[in-house]
């Protein structure tokens, strides 16, 4: 969406609100604009202003408007977010995240959650925090969420959830498959390293079986996993 005339005054009159940071009254604001200046903020929401706000103010309109009207405006929040990470001013261990967590956000929105941010987490530690905190329970549905990624921190992730699931081969079983499917290198490499790893029955598949050496290294944790899924 081209910033033109009307949207620069948009983000003027959105950004003073936030200046006063009150996030009530943004909200309140946010309501008695039209249908399309609404439609306009959310756009502007997520790609300006709220990427720019200051930490305080992000926060506080994060939550209000988050938790107020999640569906029209959760995932506006949450490619703010995306921007914010990338650009060094947010981390996903930030309290918001957890306080987020705490208002028991439903089940449809812990998924927007998890696939707006389980993507971008730069190691396999924030990608099992963000589990615990929007999918604490039911080895599946992690593994499920971790399957949407391609990311090489989700793939250790997925392998570590699949060692606690060691004793459901039909679900490993599963989880191969749909990697496969995935068609991308790290999933077939992933296919391969888990059919090995767990003993599991052959799949057709393109990446050869790992060899006994190598599955060894994995003891030695994430860096020898990037090893042998990179080999």
């Amino acid at each position: 969406m081209p910033i033109n005339r009307h949207n620069q005054a948009l983000i003027t009159k959105l950004q003073a609100l936030l200046t006063n940071n009150n996030a009530e009254v943004f909200y309140k604001s946010l309501c008695a604009l039209s249908h399309s200046e609404r439609r306009t903020a959310s756009h502007l929401l997520s790609n300006v202003v709220l990427p720019e706000a200051s930490d305080e103010a992000f926060r506080s309109t994060f939550l209000m408007l988050s938790r107020t009207e999640p569906k029209a405006y959760l995932v506006t929040c949450l490619k703010a977010t995306c921007i914010r990470y990338e650009n060094h001013k947010f981390n996903l261990y930030d309290p918001l995240l957890a306080e987020y967590a705490q208002g028991n956000p439903s089940s449809i929105d812990c998924n927007k959650v998890l696939t707006h941010l389980l993507p971008i987490a730069q190691t396999p530690e924030e990608a099992t925090y963000l589990l615990n905190l929007f999918a604490p329970s039911g080895v599946r549905l992690r593994m499920a969420h971790l399957l949407r990624c391609t990311s090489l921190p989700a793939a250790y992730a997925l392998f570590t959830e699949a060692q606690f699931a060691e004793s459901d081969s039909q679900l490993l079983q599963e989880v191969c498959v749909a990697l496969h499917r995935r068609g991308d290198t790290v999933g077939k490499r992933l296919a391969s390293l888990l059919q090995a790893y767990f003993s599991l029955p052959p799949l057709s598949l393109a990446q050869p079986l790992l060899q006994p050496y190598q599955l060894s290294r994995l003891e030695g944790g994430y860096e020898a996993f990037l090893k042998i899924i990179k080999e």
